[in-house]
């Protein structure tokens, strides 16, 4: 991997969905890494213990977005103004639940595709101009080991459809988004990322893995990725995870 850092100075990085777990903690270590954060929570006055949380982003950087209601995106998208963006991660997303295959209802497969996959994309899409006034704007979609159609020790019973049907074709976003940049000869990279199985409200608080660590493990895999690692599905510590 290439290190690429843009000449905007300081590197600008937007958090969607830093209410709590990953994306909160991701927007933390960014800022240690003196990274100029953005992030986004879906009610600014819902959300205010998550606000005090990320204060040290300060009010003007935190912006309101519900990734199920376009208009939202949009809104945060023209706020941003006309600074580069260096970096875009997606951590918004519906989890699991329900497990059993019988109890998903078309409504609840909707809602998983419109969280996890829809909302990816019009976040690209309306940050598409800040990505490409960065010298190398990134996007990283948060995928998952549930995702993976080869690995047969991550999908035993078929569990969990609606996510890993959503969370699939995050994947196929990120690839399909990745070969548009390269053909419309632009610098912007996609990456997607498995953060491991963390103790956040979307597992029940329950994984093997610890916060702290992989949270480090992605952003020295974010900060290394160049334009060769353009539409890989890495795990944390950017070693390759099986489609």
């Amino acid at each position: 991997m290439a290190t690429i850092i843009s000449s905007e100075a300081p590197r600008n990085a937007l958090i969607i969905g830093a209410k709590q777990g990953i994306g909160l903690n991701l927007s933390k270590k960014l800022h240690e890494r003196g990274w100029h954060v953005f992030a986004t929570v879906r009610s600014l006055d819902k959300d205010k213990a998550s606000i005090e949380e990320v204060s040290f982003l300060m009010l003007r950087r935190i912006f309101q977005v519900d990734v199920k209601q376009e208009e939202t995106i949009k809104v945060a998208a023209e706020s941003f103004g006309t600074r580069a963006l260096d970096l875009l991660v997606v951590c918004a997303g519906v989890g699991p639940n329900p497990i059993d295959m019988w109890e998903h209802s078309a409504e609840i497969l909707m809602e998983k595709f419109q969280v996890n996959t829809v909302g990816p994309f019009l976040a690209v899409k309306y940050f598409r101009d800040a990505l490409q006034r960065a010298t190398a704007g990134k996007v990283i979609t948060i995928s998952s080991n549930l995702a993976s159609l080869s690995s047969t020790q991550d999908n035993r019973r078929g569990g969990s459809i609606g996510y890993r049907l959503s969370k699939t074709a995050l994947n196929q976003l990120t690839v399909s988004l990745s070969r548009t940049f390269s053909f419309e000869q632009t610098s912007i990279t996609v990456h997607a990322i498995h953060p491991g199985w963390i103790p956040t409200t979307m597992t029940g608080f329950t994984g093997p893995d610890d916060m702290e660590t992989q949270i480090s493990l992605m952003v020295d895999t974010i900060e290394k990725l160049g334009p060769n690692d353009s539409g890989r599905f890495l795990m944390a510590d950017g070693e390759d995870f099986p489609w």
